[in-house]
This record gives C-alpha cells, sequence and structure tokens, in this order.
C-alpha cells in the first residue's frame, strides 16, 4: 500500500527546529516542602477557614471555645498538608516521567521513511508512528 504521506524533509526539520525550538519539557527550579506548604495557605478555602478562625475569635471574646478554634486549625492544618503533599507526589512522577521519556525511541516519518529519533527531536510537524 502506497501513502501520499512523506513526512518532512530535512530542510523542514531545520526550519521547524528553528521556529518552535525541540521537544524537551522545559525544567522549573523544585520546590521544597515547606515552602509548597506556605504557598498553599493562600488558597481560598484555606483564607475563608482563617476568616471563620478570625470571626470565632472575635464573637466568643471573653467565652473561647477550644474545641471549635482547634477543630478549625486541624482543618486548615490537614487540608493544606493533604494538597501539599499530593502536588508534591505529583511533581515527583512527572519528573520521573519525564527522566524516562527522555531516552525514548520514538518512529517518525521523515522524507518518506520511518526512522527512530529520540524523543526530544521531534519536531512540529513530524509524522509520529504509533504501533
Amino acid at each position: 500500500m502506497k501513502s501520499k504521506f512523506t513526512g518532512l524533509s530535512e530542510d523542514e526539520v531545520v526550519r521547524s527546529y528553528n521556529l518552535h525550538g525541540d521537544n524537551s519539557l522545559v525544567k522549573e527550579k523544585k520546590k521544597g516542602f515547606i515552602k509548597r506548604f506556605f504557598e498553599n495557605l493562600s488558597d481560598p478555602i484555606i483564607r475563608i477557614l482563617f476568616l471563620a478562625l478570625g470571626l470565632q475569635l472575635i464573637v466568643s471574646l471573653g467565652n473561647v471555645n477550644y474545641f471549635e478554634l482547634g477543630g478549625i486549625l486541624v482543618a486548615i492544618l490537614l487540608s493544606t498538608t493533604v494538597s501539599t503533599i499530593s502536588e508534591y507526589r505529583s511533581d515527583n512522577s512527572f519528573e520521573k516521567m519525564v527522566r524516562e521519556s527522555k531516552d525514548g525511541l520514538i518512529s517518525v516519518l521523515r522524507g518518506g521513511k520511518l526512522e527512530k529519533i529520540n524523543a526530544s527531536n521531534i519536531v512540529v510537524g513530524d509524522l509520529v508512528y504509533l504501533s
């Protein structure tokens, strides 16, 4: 079976690379767990919980109900901790996936021939062969 698709020529690959760059992901500086935790304290839901904590303190000026205050604080800490752990694990999984896929070979159609190239060498316009 003859295909009408030939893929990119070498000149088109160079032009696409110069215009769009390579297929590698930009690595961002990794945030530590503590920094991420404090950033998550600014989440809108956490802000609402802080507001509830402040209102509870104002309303109960002389009669502080420590169980309610403790419950709100536990909710804040628990929510922020779970969110931070989830983000931290997701970032670690993503980094692992990037490391593993960096050296993977991908089949592309270029100049009418099926070639195996590194995943980072794919350019915009490449016809990727999936099997």
